[in-house]
């Protein structure tokens, strides 16, 4: 079974099963009979297939889900236990949501900020995974002033609906989104996982709006941030996009805006800082770096 969810996985990622037994290193038909080993064991279909070309089916989205949920607890267990083996290095941690839509776009210009010092980066689905006996600097989402722990602000919550262009086509009521927010009760709304219940979800925008809306009790969840922003630049349906994770996508065109705007001051991303382990001035350096490109206030920490 853990060969075939290997193989599975790379297919599900990559679109395809010859790229993905060329990324194996293994034979096209030997990807096949792996995942057809894999639906026979599972009873389902995972991929519909039309003249060599494929697609995941519902069933094949939710285990592609689960298993890159998995992966990534492996990667960073794989990595925590790496982590600092001659001492050496900064140790960042991000969810993955603010690492895929933010810090990835922006890491070499942080890697020149901090003159090359040695940055172990950790990544989890959660906050409320975060070691932070281990990390020296934290991305973390908060209430703002919350009296348990200092941090520094980077941004507030600023959220809104989006879509894919070719979904806006399909939807032309959507273009009427910004006066009225019911247009959206007609759509496809995918759903976040949220794990923690200070984020944004469907019920809280349309609240804001003044509309009543309770989510489904067989709405599927996506796991993983990446993995819906995925979902709604395939055409999917609409989801809820944090401005500073999808700024990029917005500016590309795989996203477009419709609909009203939900600004929280009250909730924010956040840096939190551990001193002792690295030096001060790569901290403040690391510090300054993150503030300058969130356009955040100076301050002292």
């Amino acid at each position: 079974m853990i060969g075939g969810l290997t193989t599975f996985e790379a297919a599900a990622r990559l679109g395809s099963f010859t790229r993905a037994a060329e990324e194996l290193n293994v034979s096209q038909p030997t990807v096949s009979h792996h995942v057809q080993t894999l639906e026979a064991a599972i009873g389902a279909e995972l991929f519909s297939r039309h003249h060599n070309r494929i697609a995941l089916t519902r069933a094949g989205r939710a285990l592609a889900d689960a298993v890159a949920l998995g992966l990534g607890h492996i990667e960073q267990a794989a990595r925590q236990i790496a982590l600092r083996p001659s001492g050496s290095g900064l140790v960042l941690a991000c969810s993955m949501g603010f690492t895929h839509g933010w810090l990835l776009p922006r890491f070499s210009r942080l890697r020149l900020a901090l003159s090359d010092y040695p940055i172990h980066l950790v990544t989890t689905d959660w906050h409320q995974g975060f070691d932070r006996e281990t990390a020296d600097i934290i991305v973390d989402w908060q209430s703002v002033g919350r009296a348990s722990r200092t941090t520094i602000p980077l941004f507030p919550e600023i959220v809104f609906p989006v879509c894919s262009a070719g979904y806006l086509n399909e939807h032309p009521e959507l273009a009427t989104a910004d006066a009225q927010p019911r247009a959206l009760l007609g759509c496809t709304l995918l759903h976040f996982d949220e794990r923690d219940s200070e984020f944004a979800n469907w019920e809280k925008w349309f609240a804001a709006q003044g509309v009543v809306y309770g989510i489904p009790p067989n709405a599927y969840r996506f796991s993983n941030y990446d993995l819906i922003l995925r979902a709604v630049a395939d055409g999917e349906g609409l989801g809820l996009g944090w401005l500073h994770l999808i700024e990029e996508r917005l500016a590309a065109g795989s996203l477009v805006r419709v609909g009203r705007t939900l600004c929280n001051e009250m909730t924010a991303y956040g840096l939190d800082v551990r001193h002792g382990t690295v030096p001060d001035d790569v901290l403040e350096r690391a510090v300054a770096w993150f503030r300058s490109e969130a356009g955040a206030p100076g301050q002292e920490f």
